[in-house]
């Protein structure tokens, strides 16, 4: 294609994640009323976020975990990436929290790892949440 020809269409992909307190219509409502009648918007992908109230005891206990394995304050907070579990945790009516190995920011990524001692470590958490949790 020319530099100086106009196209007949645009064609834009944008992967959003909408916040636990937002509602995925109005905020469609919203972005339809910026775009314009004359663009369209169709959702091809959509997950509900994931949360589990950072009081909740199933939290408590990964946090205990946590802090017994890697002596690091494991504060609960929110994250801005895919997991299964905003798929496993309503099918299943699970409490869902989210404890990997990988450091924040390279899963996904070109040249994804994990460190094998972080793998340990979290075998052990893994085990002490499973034991915990099933007394």
């Amino acid at each position: 294609m020319a530099a100086n020809l106009t196209p007949d269409k645009c064609i834009a992909d944008f992967d959003m994640r909408i916040l636990p307190q937002q509602d995925i219509d109005l905020v469609l409502g919203d972005i339809r009323a910026i775009a314009g009648a004359e663009i369209e918007i169709a959702v091809v992908d959509w997950k509900p976020p994931v949360v589990t109230p950072t009081d909740h005891a199933f939290v408590r206990l990964c946090a205990k975990a946590s802090r017994a394995h890697t002596n690091v304050s494991a504060e609960p907070l929110g994250v801005a990436y895919y997991s299964d579990a905003a798929i496993l945790a309503p099918a299943f009516n699970l409490t869902m929290v989210i404890i990997g190995p990988g450091d924040l920011g390279i899963s996904g990524s070109k040249n994804e790892f994990v460190k094998l001692s972080n793998v340990g470590q979290a075998t052990k958490i893994y085990s002490d949440i499973a034991l915990s949790y099933l007394q």
